[in-house]
Protein backbone atom coordinates (compact mmCIF):
# COMPACT_ATOMS: atom_id res chain seq x y z
CA UNK A 1 0.00 0.00 0.00
CA UNK A 2 1.89 2.75 -0.81
CA UNK A 3 1.39 6.39 1.11
CA UNK A 4 -0.83 7.98 -0.62
CA UNK A 5 -3.20 5.91 -1.77
CA UNK A 6 -6.43 4.90 0.26
CA UNK A 7 -7.60 1.25 0.54
CA UNK A 8 -10.81 -0.23 -0.93
CA UNK A 9 -12.93 -1.79 1.12
CA UNK A 10 -11.99 -4.72 -1.41
CA UNK A 11 -9.60 -4.86 -3.92
CA UNK A 12 -11.00 -4.05 -7.64
CA UNK A 13 -9.46 -5.49 -10.79
CA UNK A 14 -9.53 -3.87 -14.40
CA UNK A 15 -12.67 -6.27 -15.69
CA UNK A 16 -14.96 -3.45 -13.95
CA UNK A 17 -17.69 -0.97 -15.29
CA UNK A 18 -18.06 2.36 -12.71
CA UNK A 19 -21.44 3.83 -12.88
CA UNK A 20 -21.53 7.46 -13.71
CA UNK A 21 -22.68 10.44 -15.92
CA UNK A 22 -21.55 8.42 -18.68
CA UNK A 23 -24.64 5.54 -17.91
CA UNK A 24 -27.95 6.19 -18.52
CA UNK A 25 -31.05 3.94 -18.06
CA UNK A 26 -33.69 3.04 -20.52
CA UNK A 27 -37.37 3.51 -20.45
CA UNK A 28 -39.33 0.36 -20.16
CA UNK A 29 -42.52 -0.57 -20.01
CA UNK A 30 -42.28 -2.84 -16.92
CA UNK A 31 -44.30 -2.29 -13.69
CA UNK A 32 -40.69 -1.97 -11.84
CA UNK A 33 -40.07 1.51 -11.39
CA UNK A 34 -40.17 1.25 -7.66
CA UNK A 35 -36.60 -0.62 -8.10
CA UNK A 36 -35.32 1.63 -10.59
CA UNK A 37 -36.04 4.28 -8.43
CA UNK A 38 -34.62 2.69 -5.72
CA UNK A 39 -31.67 1.86 -7.54
CA UNK A 40 -30.77 5.70 -8.47
CA UNK A 41 -31.40 6.34 -4.73
CA UNK A 42 -28.83 3.47 -3.98
CA UNK A 43 -26.02 4.69 -6.24
CA UNK A 44 -26.64 8.84 -4.64
CA UNK A 45 -26.95 8.01 -1.41
CA UNK A 46 -24.21 5.10 -1.21
CA UNK A 47 -21.69 6.58 -3.46
CA UNK A 48 -22.93 10.15 -4.40
CA UNK A 49 -22.97 9.27 -8.15
CA UNK A 50 -25.67 10.30 -10.33
CA UNK A 51 -26.37 8.96 -14.41
CA UNK A 52 -26.30 11.36 -16.96
CA UNK A 53 -26.89 11.07 -20.37
CA UNK A 54 -23.89 8.99 -21.85
CA UNK A 55 -23.93 6.78 -24.44
CA UNK A 56 -23.89 3.78 -21.75
CA UNK A 57 -27.61 1.79 -21.09
CA UNK A 58 -28.80 0.12 -18.29
CA UNK A 59 -31.67 -2.40 -19.89
CA UNK A 60 -34.22 -4.97 -18.27
CA UNK A 61 -35.64 -7.62 -19.66
CA UNK A 62 -37.71 -10.95 -19.33
CA UNK A 63 -36.47 -14.30 -20.83
CA UNK A 64 -38.69 -17.32 -21.23
CA UNK A 65 -37.43 -20.57 -19.82
CA UNK A 66 -35.09 -18.79 -16.97
CA UNK A 67 -36.91 -20.62 -14.02
CA UNK A 68 -35.91 -18.86 -10.88
CA UNK A 69 -33.31 -17.50 -11.69
CA UNK A 70 -32.26 -14.11 -12.68
CA UNK A 71 -28.87 -12.73 -14.39
CA UNK A 72 -26.76 -9.74 -14.73
CA UNK A 73 -24.81 -9.18 -17.79
CA UNK A 74 -22.31 -6.92 -17.46
CA UNK A 75 -20.80 -5.30 -20.30
CA UNK A 76 -18.39 -1.93 -21.36
CA UNK A 77 -21.13 -0.51 -22.36
CA UNK A 78 -24.36 -2.00 -21.32
CA UNK A 79 -25.54 -3.38 -18.12
CA UNK A 80 -28.74 -5.71 -18.47
CA UNK A 81 -30.90 -6.97 -15.68
CA UNK A 82 -32.43 -10.31 -17.26
CA UNK A 83 -35.47 -12.21 -15.47
CA UNK A 84 -38.35 -14.88 -15.86
CA UNK A 85 -40.96 -12.38 -14.36
CA UNK A 86 -40.78 -8.74 -12.95
CA UNK A 87 -40.11 -9.95 -9.48
CA UNK A 88 -36.86 -11.67 -10.52
CA UNK A 89 -35.69 -8.85 -12.57
CA UNK A 90 -36.16 -6.53 -9.51
CA UNK A 91 -34.33 -9.03 -7.77
CA UNK A 92 -31.24 -8.74 -10.06
CA UNK A 93 -31.41 -5.31 -9.33
CA UNK A 94 -31.03 -5.86 -5.68
CA UNK A 95 -28.54 -7.66 -5.95
CA UNK A 96 -26.64 -5.41 -8.24
CA UNK A 97 -27.57 -2.88 -4.70
CA UNK A 98 -25.81 -5.04 -2.51
CA UNK A 99 -22.57 -6.33 -4.93
CA UNK A 100 -21.97 -2.31 -5.17
CA UNK A 101 -22.56 -2.08 -1.17
CA UNK A 102 -20.39 -4.91 -0.15
CA UNK A 103 -17.56 -3.82 -2.42
CA UNK A 104 -17.86 0.04 -1.58
CA UNK A 105 -17.78 1.77 -5.07
CA UNK A 106 -20.33 1.94 -7.88
CA UNK A 107 -19.06 -0.93 -9.91
CA UNK A 108 -19.63 -4.49 -11.16
CA UNK A 109 -17.89 -6.42 -12.47
CA UNK A 110 -17.75 -7.35 -16.54
CA UNK A 111 -19.43 -11.21 -16.93
CA UNK A 112 -22.80 -12.87 -17.05
CA UNK A 113 -24.09 -12.99 -13.35
CA UNK A 114 -26.33 -16.07 -12.97
CA UNK A 115 -27.83 -16.49 -9.54
CA UNK A 116 -29.96 -19.24 -8.44
CA UNK A 117 -32.05 -18.94 -5.29
CA UNK A 118 -31.40 -21.84 -2.97
CA UNK A 119 -35.02 -22.00 -1.88
CA UNK A 120 -38.21 -21.13 -3.98
CA UNK A 121 -40.65 -19.79 -3.65
CA UNK A 122 -39.64 -17.56 -0.21
CA UNK A 123 -42.25 -16.48 0.81
CA UNK A 124 -43.37 -13.42 3.53
CA UNK A 125 -45.91 -12.90 6.20
CA UNK A 126 -47.12 -9.36 6.96
CA UNK A 127 -45.87 -8.01 9.82
CA UNK A 128 -48.69 -5.08 9.78
CA UNK A 129 -51.78 -5.11 11.68
CA UNK A 130 -54.01 -7.09 10.43
CA UNK A 131 -52.08 -8.54 7.89
CA UNK A 132 -52.12 -6.10 5.39
CA UNK A 133 -49.56 -4.30 3.15
CA UNK A 134 -48.59 -1.42 1.82
CA UNK A 135 -46.43 -0.60 -1.37
CA UNK A 136 -43.30 0.23 0.54
CA UNK A 137 -43.68 -3.05 2.33
CA UNK A 138 -44.07 -4.77 -0.84
CA UNK A 139 -41.22 -2.89 -2.06
CA UNK A 140 -38.89 -4.30 0.79
CA UNK A 141 -40.08 -7.77 0.50
CA UNK A 142 -39.02 -8.16 -2.80
CA UNK A 143 -35.41 -5.85 -2.17
CA UNK A 144 -34.61 -9.29 0.55
CA UNK A 145 -35.14 -11.19 -2.44
CA UNK A 146 -38.96 -13.30 -1.61
CA UNK A 147 -40.75 -14.52 -4.14
CA UNK A 148 -44.60 -14.14 -2.63
CA UNK A 149 -46.61 -13.05 0.18
CA UNK A 150 -49.57 -14.37 2.17
CA UNK A 151 -52.60 -13.27 2.61
CA UNK A 152 -54.97 -13.58 6.04
CA UNK A 153 -57.77 -11.59 4.34
CA UNK A 154 -58.71 -11.17 1.03
CA UNK A 155 -58.27 -7.92 -0.10
CA UNK A 156 -58.48 -7.51 -4.15
CA UNK A 157 -56.44 -4.09 -4.06
CA UNK A 158 -53.26 -4.94 -2.40
CA UNK A 159 -53.92 -8.59 -4.17
CA UNK A 160 -53.53 -6.46 -7.70
CA UNK A 161 -50.47 -4.56 -6.73
CA UNK A 162 -48.52 -7.39 -5.24
CA UNK A 163 -49.42 -9.42 -8.49
CA UNK A 164 -48.40 -6.39 -10.64
CA UNK A 165 -45.02 -5.77 -8.57
CA UNK A 166 -44.61 -9.46 -9.46
CA UNK A 167 -45.25 -11.26 -6.26
CA UNK A 168 -46.83 -14.44 -6.09
CA UNK A 169 -49.73 -14.35 -3.73
CA UNK A 170 -51.18 -17.42 -1.57
CA UNK A 171 -54.10 -17.44 0.83
CA UNK A 172 -53.79 -19.01 4.27
CA UNK A 173 -57.03 -20.52 5.31
CA UNK A 174 -60.29 -20.10 3.12
CA UNK A 175 -59.49 -20.56 -1.05
CA UNK A 176 -60.55 -17.06 -2.73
Amino acid sequence: LHKNKKRKYLAKGKNYITFNEDWHINETELPIGFAIDDFLECLKKSFDVTLGKGAKTIDFCIEEGLEHSYKIIVTESNVLFVGSDCASIVQAIYYAEDLMKIFGDASLKIKEHIITPNVWPRLATSALEGGGYTKEYLNIILHYGYDGIVFYVHDEKMVKLAKDMGLLVYYYGEDF
